[in-house]
C-alpha cells in the first residue's frame, strides 16, 4: 500500500469530521445533521465520494516495501564480505584518530 493513500484517506476523513466540528452532545448531532441535509448536502456528497474513492484506491493499492526495487541479482548475498580482503577490522582499528585527540566529554554550554 502507498503511503500516499493512506494519507489521502486520512485527509478525506478530516474533511467529513470538520463537517461536525464542535459537537458535544445528541442534540447537537441531531441539529447539525439537519443543516448538513439542507445547507450542505453538496459539500457532504463530495466530501463522502472522495472519502470512498481513496479508500477504494488504498485498498486496490498493493504492498511497496520499497519504492525503488532494483533487480535482485544486483544484492548482496549473505556470503558475500562486506570489506574487500585485503582490509579488515585490525586495519579499521589503526586508522582511528589517537586517544588523545578525541574529546570524551562534550563542551558545556554558557548560560545567557
Amino acid at each position: 500500500m502507498k503511503l500516499a493513500s493512506i494519507f489521502d484517506v486520512v485527509t478525506d476523513a478530516q474533511d467529513i469530521l470538520d463537517l461536525f466540528d464542535g459537537i458535544d452532545n445528541v442534540d447537537q448531532l441531531r441539529g447539525r445533521l439537519r443543516r448538513v441535509g439542507q445547507l450542505e448536502a453538496e459539500d457532504f456528497l463530495a466530501c463522502l465520494q472522495g472519502l470512498q474513492a481513496s479508500i477504494a484506491k488504498a485498498l486496490n493499492d498493493t504492498i511497496e516495501m520499497n519504492p525503488d526495487l532494483g533487480d535482485p541479482d544486483d544484492e548482496l548475498t549473505v556470503d558475500e564480505p562486506l570489506l574487500p580482503e585485503e582490509q579488515n577490522l585490525e586495519d579499521l582499528a589503526d586508522k582511528s584518530p589517537p586517544e588523545e585527540d578525541q574529546n570524551p566529554e562534550p563542551p558545556t554550554q554558557t548560560e545567557k
